[in-house]
This record gives C-alpha cells, structure tokens and sequence, in this order.
C-alpha cells in the first residue's frame, strides 16, 4: 500500500500530462494544505493507504472508513478535489449544502447527482479552501456514527 509521501509524489507527477509548468506549484501548494488541514486531525482523518488506478490522495475517517476527500489528475483542469465519494449516507440536507458550497466555488456544474467534487483551479485562492475544509467538518459531524 502506498505511504502518503509515495502517493503525494505519484499525484504531482501525475498532473504533469494536464498541467503547465507555472500551474504546478499552485496545485501543489493546494494539495499540501490540504494534506497539513486533514493531519492536523490525526484523532479523525488517515490517509487512506490504497490502491488506485490513478495517482491518488486520499484521507478517510477513522470512525466510519470512508473517503473523507481524494485528489486526482485529470485532463479537464489538471486535477480535482473530490469530497466523500461514494458516500450515499450523507443525508439530503448535508448533500444540498455541500452542493451549494461547493457550487458557489467552482464553475463546473455540481447537482444532487454528481460526486461532490471541486477542480483545483478554483482552490487557489485561500477563500475557496477555507470553505471546502469547512464544508468538510460540516460533512463528518452529518456522516452517521
């Protein structure tokens, strides 16, 4: 399984293919905040130490095993911030809210239906990540115990 450091490393060549040389260390500055946001929560979030197709960061919750939040490359934009994916027990109220914060970051269209995600060009700003770190604190107090 790979460490947090092996997959950090495989993200950021990962986004070589989708990115331009000026756009990366913005990328990797955003995927180190949030890497140092979630270990600051050493009592909740973990990486998540497994295996993707992609070059992948993932933090998961220590109480339910799920994925709190994943970066991946993509072609789109260079790389996205997904949030809980795969997570149906989210609830409609904290779903609808996390569409609405989410929505109001991000041009890309976010619905009811789609995986709460972000792409990283919207996280430049430390505004834009204050809120996503927020929203996910919201998100885990709504996950069922």
């Amino acid at each position: 399984m790979p460490t947090l450091e092996e997959s950090r490393t495989g993200f950021l060549k990962g986004i070589r293919a989708y990115t331009r040389s000026s756009e990366r260390p913005v990328f990797e500055a955003i995927l180190d905040d949030f890497i140092a946001w979630s270990d600051a929560r050493p009592e909740r979030l973990a990486h998540a130490e497994r295996h993707y197709k992609q070059h992948v960061v993932s933090f998961l919750d220590r109480k339910s095993h799920f994925i709190v939040w994943s970066a991946y490359p993509r072609a789109d934009d260079g790389a996205k911030l997904e949030i809980f994916p795969g997570v149906d027990s989210l609830g409609e109220e904290a779903r609808s809210r996390a569409v609405e914060v989410l929505g109001g970051i991000s041009r890309e269209p976010i619905s009811e239906e789609t995986t709460l995600r972000v792409p990283f060009p919207a996280l430049r700003s430390d505004g834009s990540r204050e809120r996503v770190k927020a929203l996910i604190d919201e998100l885990l107090l709504a996950l069922p115990e």
